[in-house]
């Protein structure tokens, strides 16, 4: 082998080569020594050194114990013991070249430089926060008609609004909820402060400020709420009234959302005139963001695909190469490990659930205005189950009516020279003649001979038609 001494940054060696002498007689066969010595040779011309702290156990008299088997070292470990034993005496029948150690090495010293990440952000408005809908988001690369080298891996993240409850001291009577309207992180350290005041009588308003920082500068993320203090002529402030005032104010509710989650936001427990609200004061929002919720790496083949069941909200879809799994979706570059790169396309599809009064329902309903169960298949009274059910091409219970008087077809047998002939045509177009004889072998060529006697009944007659049509069931269904 031949190395130069100039070493290049990335690790590898100007005009590098590896070079084999060809008197030297070499086991080609997969996992012989050739094998072995040309993977140690390019993991050196890759900048790879020896590794030999992690050898595996060879035994240390090898020389002299051909009988002992020699566990599959890391190949960079340039052990001579492995690098020239005969295949016999390695332990790994189906070795690996270059190992996983190996590996780790050469993507340290060359590290994986496939870090874009594709981010598609999508609204889920189905006028209606108790309804979901179901996401189907698929990648095409491998599939692609001109293939692509890419590993897909698509994650799915949900956009979370900051926010904050409060009892405000009440205990489990009340649970106020105030919500941020700013997407993600910029919703976090929202300020709703409060102060008291004494009003006039009468003036029982809850007045909703901008809150100013240090330089007297309204700051965009935050309010101030000035409620009164208890008077004579004021004894009740309801959590109602707070929530209307941050929902009806401009500015306010651009930037919150208020509601009462727990309790009666009018009861008399419920009154907040008594509470020193300052005490709660500053109320900081937190906990806004994106969360992964789901994520996909292989589907079909190195293609990936999710499917989730997804409620109103903001979310966002990052496409990237397998291995690119640690990213910030928030933060730009923090892409990294990716092992592939190539094209690919994504498909996406969003089907909401039909809402409860659009769904198809039985007639099974006695009172009037009031819906049937929803398609009940198996008859119940339960939504659901499966009703099963054949067609009938033709009827099951077929029956040939021959109506005829018996007398007659005895009579007409000197007459027509027994030439009494009943014809049969089955679904299929098969033709077959039944013909009436007092002898079988009066009947003509092809014709079923249907044997009767001059003295038989009607009944007689009928009996031996139908034994004949029943001897051609085959031929005639």
């Amino acid at each position: 082998m031949r190395e130069p001494v100039n070493p290049r940054a990335d690790g590898g060696y100007n005009e590098a080569a590896l070079v084999f002498d060809k008197s030297f007689d070499f086991g080609f066969d997969y996992g012989e020594d050739f094998t072995r010595k040309t993977v140690a040779g390019v993991g050196l011309l890759l900048g790879l050194e020896r590794a030999g702290d992690l050898l595996t156990s060879v035994d240390a008299d090898q020389d002299n114990d051909t009988d002992h088997e020699l566990e599959t070292p890391t190949i960079m470990g340039l052990d001579s013991g492995f690098l020239n034993a005969s295949i016999e005496r390695l332990d790994d029948l189906e070795p690996v070249f270059p190992g996983n150690v190996d590996v780790l090495h050469g993507q340290y010293l060359h590290r994986s430089d496939s870090v874009d990440v594709d981010m598609y952000r999508f609204v889920v408005d189905l006028q209606d926060s108790s309804q979901v809908g179901t996401l189907t988001a698929e990648t095409f690369a491998e599939r692609l008609s001109d293939s692509s080298e890419l590993d897909t891996e698509i994650t799915l993240f949900q956009e979370v609004s900051a926010s904050i409850q409060t009892d405000f001291g009440l205990g489990t009577d009340l649970l106020l909820s105030i919500t941020s309207l700013m997407p993600g992180r910029l919703g976090n350290q929202s300020e709703v402060s409060f102060v008291q005041s004494d009003r006039a009588v009468g003036d029982s308003e809850i007045r909703v400020l901008r809150l100013l920082d240090e330089s007297n500068v309204p700051v965009p993320n935050g309010i101030l709420l000035d409620l009164p203090r208890s008077n004579a002529s004021l004894t009740s402030l309801t959590a109602e009234q707070l929530v209307t005032a941050i929902n009806d104010d401009p500015f306010a509710s651009s930037i919150f959302r208020a509601a009462v989650i727990n309790g009666d936001a009018d009861a008399e427990n419920n009154n907040l005139i008594d509470v020193d609200l300052t005490t709660f004061s500053p109320l900081l929002l937190s906990g806004g963001g994106i969360e992964k919720i789901n994520r996909n790496d292989d589907y079909f083949g190195e293609d990936s695909r999710i499917v989730t069941s997804l409620g109103e909200g903001v979310y966002y879809i990052g496409i990237a190469a397998s291995g690119n799994d640690q990213y910030d979706p928030t933060i730009s570059g923090t892409g990294n490990g990716g092992r592939t790169q190539g094209a690919y396309e994504l498909h996406l599809k969003f089907e909401p659930q039909v809402a409860k009064t659009d769904i198809l329902r039985d007639l099974d309903s006695t009172r009037a205005n009031v819906p049937g169960t929803p398609i009940d298949g198996d008859g119940d009274g339960v939504p659901g189950g499966v009703h099963n059910f054949w067609f009938e091409t033709r009827s099951l219970d077929r029956q040939l009516l021959i109506l005829g008087n018996a007398s007659r077809l005895l009579d007409s047998y000197s007459s027509l020279g027994g030439r009494q002939i009943v014809s049969i045509t089955s679904g299929d177009g098969t033709v077959r003649d039944y013909q009436f004889v007092l002898d079988a072998s009066h009947a003509q060529p092809g014709n079923i001979p249907v044997v009767y006697d001059t003295l038989d009944s009607g009944t007689s007659l009928g009996i031996d038609l139908r034994n004949a049509i029943n001897s051609q069931t085959g031929n005639t269904g």
